[in-house]
């Protein structure tokens, strides 16, 4: 009877875990540090939009790392906009003024990723 009680609890532990590392492989979780506390912040450009650029960025799992991306790139400098998306791998860049890309470039490894070149 006890060996049954120990194989229930091992195999509903299994789904649980299959079911969170599917939900993870999708980029449904919260796969770095939850999402409590975490929101994208509202960064509008000030002027006209002068043009907008795109980099591949490696590393993105799910939405939480879109906000951290996102956030870390528009609190470089201003002028800047930012739209990440993880399931295409990259963050579109759009800027009201002359702006410096190695300045954002190292906001994004500064946040834990790493820009493709």
């Amino acid at each position: 009877m006890g060996n049954v009680i120990i194989i229930c609890i091992i195999i509903v532990c299994v789904i649980i875990g299959i079911r969170e590392t599917v939900k993870h492989m999708k980029g449904q979780s919260a796969c770095c540090g939850g999402t409590q506390g975490m929101s994208r912040e509202k960064h509008k450009l000030e002027g006209k939009k002068l043009g907008d650029y795109t980099l591949k960025i490696s590393d993105m799992k799910c939405e939480n790392c879109e906000i951290r991306i996102e956030n870390a790139i528009c609190r470089s400098q201003p002028g800047l906009s930012a739209r990440a998306s993880h399931k295409k791998g990259r963050v579109i860049i759009s800027f009201d003024r002359e702006i410096d890309r190695e300045k954002v470039k190292l906001a994004i490894q500064n946040a834990g990723y790493h820009v493709v070149e």
